[in-house]
């Protein structure tokens, strides 16, 4: 990541690097949306006048979505089974 602060006087405090879920809907007028931060990594930025470069790093391997336990088959709870929970969890 390059991070060229060589042309302001402020010193940028920090810097974010993030996989970002964004979900919108308009339903009948009624907007809702929400924004989940799946892999986030944060450092501090450079001082005024300065210029970094410096390698940041998602480990995409942390992203997994969230699995009920069991779900509803022909009017009754049925446990998932460990491949389609590992198949659900996976992005």
């Amino acid at each position: 990541m390059t991070v060229d602060n060589s042309e302001c006087s402020v010193d940028c405090t920090n810097i974010n690097f993030a996989v970002v879920q964004t979900i919108n809907f308009t339903i009948k007028g009624h907007h809702f949306g929400n924004r989940t931060d799946m892999v986030k990594v944060g450092k501090t930025g450079p001082l005024a006048k300065a210029k970094m470069e410096e390698p940041m790093e998602l480990n995409l391997s942390k992203i997994r979505n969230q699995v009920p336990a069991e779900r509803n088959k022909h009017g009754s709870m049925k446990p998932y089974s460990p491949e389609d929970k590992f198949m659900m969890e996976g992005v």
